[in-house]
């Protein structure tokens, strides 16, 4: 009789076994149907259901949004237009034969690698969970969608003369200038490295070839040279020392958050008011940044009118 049951546990037993073995297999191939099916379609492309789903799993680690549903469909919306409009917009550089050749493709990533110590970047890139040509595949994408969009976008912007001189006389205010520095700076992590690199300096080294060998931070590319900045302004307020030392002069090591600062001033401008002539460049450059996003979504919703973008929010949210 106890071998009878036993037979009958075991016999259940492996029935049950059966029975999982067939649901996991078919939850599994229902996942992978599922992964296919179409969240989008457009002009005979589509993104799939797993496509977004993987973009959305490598997002949703640095929110730290775990049980609220409506702001995890916002996200999910968010990010879906995101790769809507990219798609969009790659679609219509491919149409019209924009492409990013090798040589400008080498010279964007020389200079992106420039910016980073070589085991940083690897880090980087292993942080995202990405190999090095899907890295190359980003940038070549990011490279054609600003090709694509200054080819397109900013070739039906028009600024005429009358706009930039109104801006000019109702924003008086923005084009006078307090006194401006050039600097050049080197920035190291030890104090003991910055006092040696200043004696260096003060003996006649060439600062801008030592920000080069020397220096931690991505202007050291340019010998360390910041450009023009004004006292109290975009920089940190240790910077503000450059606005006591003459043209030439090297200034005594300086600590900050970032690290161990030198610096000298290349050259120095007194304050003063910038003229209609002299603004228009500037002026061009601030119309054109608020025309350009306001025709950039203009564009957009066209392209998506023109390509019948049609979503399929049903499986997005479910």
């Amino acid at each position: 009789m106890q071998n009878e049951k036993l037979k009958f546990k075991i016999c259940n037993l492996h029935f049950a076994i059966i029975l999982f073995t067939v649901f996991l297999a078919a939850g599994c191939q229902r996942g992978k149907a599922d992964a296919k099916r179409a969240l989008v379609s457009f002009d005979n492309q589509t993104i799939t259901l797993g496509e977004f789903n993987s973009l959305y799993k490598d997002t949703i680690a640095n929110f730290g949004i775990k049980d609220n549903k409506e702001q995890l469909n916002n996200l999910k919306r968010d990010l879906l237009n995101q790769l809507i409009e990219k798609r969009l917009i790659l679609h219509e550089a491919q149409s019209k034969n924009i492409l990013i050749g090798d040589a400008e493709m080498n010279d964007a990533i020389e200079k992106i690698k420039t910016d980073y110590p070589k085991e940083k970047f690897d880090e980087i890139l292993k942080a995202e969970n990405l190999t090095y040509d899907k890295w190359k595949e980003r940038i070549r994408e990011d490279l054609i969608i600003k090709k694509a969009l200054t080819s397109i976008v900013d070739s039906q912007i028009n600024i005429p003369d009358a706009e930039l001189k109104k801006y000019y006389n109702t924003h008086r205010e923005e084009f006078n200038r307090k006194e401006e520095a050039r600097v050049r700076q080197i920035v190291v992590a030890k104090e003991e490295e910055a006092l040696a690199i200043r004696k260096e300096l003060l003996s006649g080294a060439d600062f801008a070839k030592l920000a080069q060998e020397k220096s931690l931070t991505p202007d050291k590319a340019k010998g360390g040279d910041l450009g023009f900045f004004a006292k109290g302004g975009s920089m940190p307020e240790e910077f503000d020392i450059a606005f006591t030392l003459k043209v030439n002069e090297i200034s005594k090591v300086i600590k900050t958050p970032y690290g161990f600062h030198i610096f000298k001033v290349e050259e120095k401008r007194p304050a003063r008011k910038i003229n209609y002539v002299d603004a228009v460049s500037e002026i061009k450059g601030i119309l054109m940044q608020e025309k350009r996003e306001m025709r950039y979504r203009e564009w957009l919703a066209e392209l998506r009118t023109k390509k019948g973008v049609k979503i399929d929010y049903e499986i997005l949210y479910e």
